[in-house]
């Protein structure tokens, strides 16, 4: 979560966690203040987003997982973690790895080769979380409706999207399945198809 105020129990579980997963890029500045105030009892931190980023690629923004090299490498990350809590239990972590990268490379395989069938290349995504995601597949994400999750998106924005979308003829906007209905919504003030992802 970009803003997370931690609960009680969350603090008592977290300072028996031998292993805290760290988003990284910017998403979860709490993690740190919050694993301050743990002191002697911080579990070993590891930040997935560490080598994720090369010259200039900042602009992936902090939703990097969804573009799959990006991925690959945070899964990385996240096996030195695990094989430095459990070393004995480094060839089960590896495997589990090896099987997770295959599985994540066909899939990528699969997503380029139908996107590059696709006549049309221009998209409106109502969220910044597939921004990674369009540009690997060599979509053109022309514009992003909500441009921060802490903010409502205004009515000048929206009619700003709507009115570049109908002037490029842009035949699909890109939503989240975890709340579909302003995507949807979008979609069909333009005429266009709706596509919903997982953010």
């Amino acid at each position: 979560a970009h803003g997370h105020e931690p609960t009680p129990r969350e603090m008592a579980r977290l300072a028996e966690a031998a292993l805290f997963i760290k988003a990284g890029a910017g998403l979860d500045p709490w993690a740190d203040d919050l694993l301050a105030a743990l002191g002697a009892k911080r579990p070993l931190v590891v930040d997935a987003s560490r080598g994720v980023f090369g010259p200039g690629e900042e602009s992936l923004g902090v939703h990097y997982w969804g573009h799959p090299e990006k991925a690959a490498r945070a899964a990385a990350n996240i096996l030195q973690g695990l094989v430095m809590l459990r070393p004995a239990k480094e060839g089960f972590f590896r495997r589990n790895y090896r099987a997770f990268s295959a599985e994540l490379d066909r899939t990528a395989v699969a997503l380029r080769a139908e996107a590059a069938g696709w006549h049309y290349k221009e998209v409106i995504s109502y969220s910044a979380a597939f921004s990674p995601l369009l540009a690997y597949l060599g979509l053109v994400n022309l514009a992003t409706v909500e441009e921060s999750h802490e903010e409502e998106v205004s009515p000048r924005r929206l009619m700003e999207v709507i009115s570049l979308a109908r002037a490029r003829g842009v035949k699909v906007v890109v939503g989240e399945a975890t709340a579909p209905r302003p995507a949807a919504v979008l979609a069909e003030e333009i005429g266009a198809r709706v596509a919903l992802l997982w953010p």
